[in-house]
């Protein structure tokens, strides 16, 4: 029975911290974008609108080199050529927020085309914009599967435990 407690022991903590892992509300940078633009946080996601693939961009802390924050026009287009500059794969329009603590009511988003920014930063990534997937309401099913084989996987063991029997399975 002791083999028993330590696998549930050592199971729950695991499957706790998936859980926890994958419903993180945090917000954190993509990748070194804060950096190049000089903001706090930049958070860059790609997503479908009608029948266009858009990349959301959000900023906070925008600052100048010397500290001071920047016009919204100067602070747009740093992020705009930062994140055009970094995309892997392409878009057909940027959405560019900022928000800070004196226009944080203001929720406006700066659009700009693929061909704009083309033609102020130069090419972009190669390839064909391909439409982002959507997740359904039903998508969270998918999530707890694991945890379901978990569960069944630790009962299967403590029936074999109770019961003395050995099941073998062979698959050809």
């Amino acid at each position: 029975m002791t083999s028993l407690r330590t696998t549930l022991c050592l199971s729950l903590p695991i499957i706790i911290a998936l859980i926890c892992a994958g419903c993180s509300p945090a917000a954190s940078s993509s990748g070194d974008l804060d950096i190049r633009a000089g903001c706090a946080v930049v958070t860059a996601t790609s997503t479908m609108a009608a029948a266009q693939v858009v990349a959301d961009v959000r900023a906070t802390g925008c600052r100048d080199s010397d500290g001071r924050p920047p016009s919204r026009d100067d602070t747009v287009d740093r992020l705009a050529e930062a994140v055009w500059r970094s995309l892997r794969l392409p878009v057909d329009a940027l959405h560019v927020r900022v928000l800070d603590s004196t226009d944080a009511h203001d929720d406006s988003a700066t659009v700009l085309t693929s061909e704009e920014l083309e033609a102020r930063f130069g090419p972009g990534p190669p390839g064909v914009v391909w439409p982002v997937l959507e997740r359904g309401a039903t998508d969270g099913i998918w999530f707890m599967l694991p945890v379901a084989y978990v569960i069944v996987g630790l009962g299967m063991v403590r029936l074999v435990r109770r019961a003395g029997v050995v099941v073998v399975v062979f698959r050809t």
